[in-house]
């Protein structure tokens, strides 16, 4: 490859890789403010993360993914009390028809007028908002003790803003009956912020009792009931399973488009990162249906057609009970590369 080719590609890339890394460090920020004064509490035994509010929805892709995010910063920053599983605080909030559950999205109506504010807000008008936001959710929170939720259990919720170039995310926690914290951030939309953004996301009636929001994916036979699948547009990626075998860690996938196309996955840039201390293991087989290869599969896929794919990850040199993070970059045409991400992932 010529220099002058070179110097182009990367030039490309840098605005790309330095929204990644904004991004990256907001989260950090963000999450290390909330543990820092989370440890300084001894009434948190546990902390949960309920999806973030965006245009009054509780149930959107950008939400999820910066709820995820979170998790996982927070995981990395030494907390010492317990993170409960994103898919325990989905169930408790969101699962059973049954059981009282809190309007989180009223986060999005009644806390926006409280928090979402001007820009020259001093810090004490700041944390003020921050405050009435909190008490909002307070109000529904209370519907939470007959459905698992512990005195020691804090939760951490927050509404997303669309602010042109940026959104911003303001963050409420709350233990039982008093607001102990909150933070704000402001992100960059980034290309992969901005798809999710858009992204609709498909919520089973036998699940979420708000009712389906409308998309033309149905999602696969679930093999995984507590891993949640990841959607983008007409793709969609389950985890059916994942088990370790000495030094590797092979987990089976579920595919499905609902558009004919052909569909890429490759080892590079493909990953995991052990939830109890962050290692991380990188794709070395990845295979779709009857193809497979060290390097990159392709495989035709048929509308609503599901096929079954596998990744081995290796050098594992640890014994892996949950994965916190899993990465599979693919690429479908004609379209775009991307990555799926799945977290909370349950190694057998």
């Amino acid at each position: 490859m010529k220099p002058f080719n070179l110097l182009l590609i990367i030039a490309f890339m840098l605005p790309t890789l330095a929204f990644a890394q904004s991004t990256d460090r907001e989260i950090d920020k963000i999450a290390g403010q909330l543990v820092s004064a989370l440890n300084n509490n001894r009434k948190v035994k546990a902390v949960g993360v309920a999806n973030f509010t965006y245009r009054g929805n509780a149930q959107t892709a950008i939400g999820r993914y910066l709820a995820n995010e979170l998790t996982l910063g927070m995981s990395m920053r030494g907390p010492q009390f317990d993170l409960i599983p994103r898919e325990v605080v989905a169930d408790r909030l969101y699962g059973s028809r049954d059981a009282a559950r809190p309007d989180l999205g009223a986060i999005g109506g009644s806390a926006k007028e409280a928090i979402l504010k001007e820009d020259h807000e001093t810090e004490t008008d700041q944390q003020g908002d921050i405050l009435d936001a909190g008490k909002i959710v307070l109000q529904e929170l209370v519907k939470l003790k007959g459905n698992g939720w512990k005195n020691s259990d804090a939760l951490v919720s927050g509404v997303i803003e669309d602010k042109g170039d940026e959104i911003r995310l303001i963050i409420t926690v709350n233990l039982r009956e008093s607001v102990i914290g909150g933070a704000r951030g402001n992100f960059i939309k980034t290309p992969d912020i901005r798809d999710k953004m858009e992204e609709q996301v498909v919520v089973a009636t036998t699940t979420y009792p708000k009712g389906p929001v409308s998309t033309s994916v149905q999602p696969p036979a679930s093999g995984s009931a507590n891993v949640e699948p990841f959607r983008l547009e007409n793709m969609v990626f389950e985890v059916t399973g994942c088990h370790q075998s000495a030094r590797t860690i092979e987990c089976n996938l579920n595919i499905v488009s609902d558009k004919d196309t052909e569909l890429q996955t490759y080892c590079t840039n493909s990953r995991v990162i052990d939830a109890s201390n962050s290692h991380e293991f990188h794709a070395i087989e990845v295979r779709l249906a009857d193809v497979s290869s060290t390097n990159y599969a392709r495989k035709s896929m048929v509308s609503n057609i599901p096929i079954q794919g596998l990744i081995r990850f290796g050098n594992v040199d640890q014994k892996v009970v949950t994965i916190a993070k899993m990465e599979i970059q693919f690429h479908t045409k004609p379209t775009y590369y991307a990555t799926a991400t799945l977290y909370n992932v349950p190694v057998r």
